[in-house]
């Protein structure tokens, strides 16, 4: 044993072998930390080489495995900087510019990695953005490399945000980070982790769904997108995640709900943040507006995130339905801001643990008056604003028929009253249930209210499946710049209530 460590000192000291520090690219230089809470500092050196880390005053050692492999844990540091993290193992590297704050891990399809370029913008968010206290990393998109474990090194790094960068970078996660920033002097970063046209089996790690499918299409392999590109940022420290991934599952919708709480479960233990917050973004309005009621693969999808959000512990969800007011919209809506500012909201909201005040009253229950049905909602932190004329409701007798209804607020802003001359006996009512809906039903705090329906109609003994089936890339053309249809749009008179 003694000649053997011998060797190994020997040749681990030898000119010209392995002994370069090697670090994965988001621990470089600019790099974001989790303020308050312990975080890993790792990387390959050596085999059986001592490893020195120091920062913000505080030291922590260890010895690299027999692979290289090493990882130390400082301790929690409160938000500020700059400082400079130096590592010594026989070579010496040092990560500067690193400041702790709050960072969000931000993952999802190609609507989450849309960039500022290609979304609503004006040259003043552009010239105003020069805020080098919010910071990005985006995670390198290596579906198509050969070799997972080596995605963790391809050289991203941490960017300012600048009029220089901005136009580059993800269109919501900027205007997230931006309104979470204003106003305080703690640095954001952002971790983006995107993959255009994945579905949510790519994913799921291996211990959820099996290996990849080699046969299958590269968006939608199993374990694909956790593999190659999740997997990269495991255990760096983060304050939560947002979710804005849906469309390539819209007809999977029962696989959906059954595995996207064991992908949470899976990220949370292997963050060893059992309570990382989740933000949900519920899907925004697509394609074009209905002429007459119909079922909704996209309304039907939209329910079971939300019942997804009032499920899993610490997982909420930004209603988006309002998000795109021209009549035509793409799968990919350009106008980001509104859906990174009511991000922004939640996560504060989160902090300061107000979420039920911020949130659209939830629809409790309907009952039947006359020839009009009331539903009402949990109005105890939060009540419907009163609107000149409401929209977005159908309504429907024992024939199952769904027909537009009119609909008014009670002077208390806990319920709504629906009618249609179509229907006598009211049995049922939804709201805001279809593709792309017209609907501007919103609480005091002027948030939308959720998308809801009373019912749960068969046909035949079989849950109906009327739905419009979509090609997304050729049928629905992307939409360019918001539109606003004139005559469409309400004012909202927020009126004071007593409780």
């Amino acid at each position: 044993m003694l000649l053997f460590l011998t060797c190994c000192t020997t040749i681990s000291t030898r000119p010209g072998d392995v002994a370069m520090i090697t670090l994965p690219a988001i621990l470089s230089n600019g790099a974001i930390l989790q303020r308050d809470c312990p975080n890993n500092i790792y990387g390959t050196a050596t085999p059986f080489t001592s490893v020195v880390v120091k920062v913000a005053g505080y030291s922590a050692s260890t010895n690299a495995g027999y692979s290289g492999e090493w990882k130390v844990t400082i301790p929690p540091v409160s938000a500020g900087g700059p400082y400079t993290i130096s590592i010594d193992a026989f070579s010496h590297r040092e990560i500067k510019d690193i400041r702790f704050g709050d960072v969000w891990l931000c993952c999802g399809q190609s609507n989450m990695a849309l960039p500022l370029a290609e979304c609503n913008h004006t040259a003043s968010d552009v010239d105003a953005c020069n805020i080098p206290n919010v910071r990005f990393f985006q995670v390198a998109d290596t579906r198509n490399t050969d070799n997972s474990s080596a995605a963790t090194y391809v050289r991203t790094k941490w960017v300012c945000c600048s009029p220089q960068t901005v136009l580059s970078l993800s269109g919501c996660v900027f205007y997230f980070a931006r309104s979470l920033q204003a106003g305080s002097k703690i640095p954001i970063g952002v971790i983006v982790c995107a993959a255009n046209g994945s579905g949510l089996r790519s994913w799921l790690s291996p211990a959820i769904c099996g290996h990849e499918d080699p046969t299958a299409p590269p968006a939608d392999r199993a374990g694909m997108v956790f593999n190659r590109m999740l997997s990269t940022v495991i255990g760096y420290s983060v304050k939560g995640m947002i979710w804005y991934q849906g469309e390539a599952d819209i007809f999977n919708i029962p696989f959906y709900v059954k595995k996207f709480p064991h992908m949470l479960a899976d990220i949370r233990e292997r963050w060893k943040q059992p309570d990382m917050p989740c933000i949900i973004v519920q899907l925004p309005n697509y394609a074009e507006r209905d002429d007459e009621p119909r079922e909704s693969l996209w309304a039907e999808f939209r329910e079971a995130q939300t019942k997804l959000a009032d499920s899993i512990t610490n997982t909420y969800m930004i209603v988006t339905v309002d998000t795109a007011l021209n009549e035509h919209v793409g799968l990919h809506p350009r106008d980001k801001a509104v859906i990174g500012e009511r991000l922004a909201l939640m996560a504060k909201a989160i902090d300061a643990r107000t979420v039920s005040s911020i949130e659209g009253p939830p629809f409790v229950s309907m009952s039947v008056e006359a020839q009009s049905a009331v539903v009402y909602f949990d109005c105890r932190e939060n009540r419907l604003a009163s609107i000149e004329q409401v929209s977005g409701f159908a309504i429907a007798g024992a024939d199952e028929h769904f027909y537009w209804a009119h609909a008014l607020i009670s002077d208390d802003g806990c319920s709504v009253r629906v009618w249609s001359p179509q229907v006598t006996h009211p049995c049922a009512v939804r709201y805001a249930w279809s593709d792309n809906p017209d609907a501007n039903l919103y609480s005091y705090s002027r948030l939308p209210v959720e998308p809801f329906r009373t019912d749960n109609f068969d046909v035949n003994g079989k849950k109906s499946r009327c739905y419009r089936h979509y090609d997304f890339i050729h049928d629905i053309p992307d939409s360019g710049s918001r539109h606003e249809k004139p005559g469409k749009l309400y004012r909202l008179h927020f009126h004071s209530t007593t409780s």
